[in-house]
């Protein structure tokens, strides 16, 4: 009996030096002093910036009163505030109002009325209203077509949707139009007075 036990503690020892001698194995040594090749602290709730090298997915919602552009903080988003972007690409914008940035006195209301400085209609540059009247009785109708300047020989043929100098468009465009066909349709102008 006492032979067993001796065994048993012989056994015991070498087991218990085995695994400390795995233990020690496993170990690496630093790569450098510290706090040198310490692991990346992981993102936690502290006040201190902190930096992700690699993409950050939620699978749930990420919340934050202001987002901030990497490369330059003068580009922003302030989801309950205004936001600063150089340029924006989107498929569909839908805004009630739309302001001019240097002049909010100017601004596009597209279910109302909007304010320009100038527009630019067909080349036409505006600023204001034509004061002069129009003469209904001194009107012509003019053909216009996508097919190429009087495709088809008329005397009475204007560029698509233009009325010559001092006639101004009172009706609508009629006829359909087909790119690069000859197909005519006709507007109607009357001369200002």
């Amino acid at each position: 009996m006492q032979k067993t036990k001796q065994i048993l503690a012989t056994l015991a020892i070498i087991i218990s030096l085995f695994l400390v001698n795995q233990a020690i194995m496993a170990w690496t040594t630093p790569t450098g002093a510290p706090p040198s090749s310490n692991a990346a602290t992981p993102i936690n709730t502290s006040a201190t910036a902190q930096t992700k090298s690699g993409t950050l997915i939620s699978s749930t919602d990420m919340r934050a009163p202001i987002f901030y552009d990497q490369n330059n903080t003068g580009y922003y988003v302030s989801p309950d505030s205004n936001s600063w972007l150089y340029r924006l690409y989107s498929y569909d914008i839908r805004s009630s109002i739309f302001y001019d940035l240097d002049n909010t006195g100017y601004y596009v209301d597209p279910a109302s009325t909007s304010k320009f400085n100038t527009i630019n209609l067909g080349g036409v540059n505006r600023n204001s209203w034509p004061s002069a009247t129009i003469n209904y009785g001194d009107c012509v109708i003019l053909e216009h077509s996508e097919g190429g300047p009087n495709c088809d020989g008329d005397s009475n043929y204007g560029a698509w949707g233009m009325c010559p100098t001092n006639y101004v468009m009172v009706g609508a465009t009629t006829g359909l139009r087909f790119p690069n066909a000859c197909v005519e349709a006709q507007v109607k102008c009357c001369r200002l007075q």
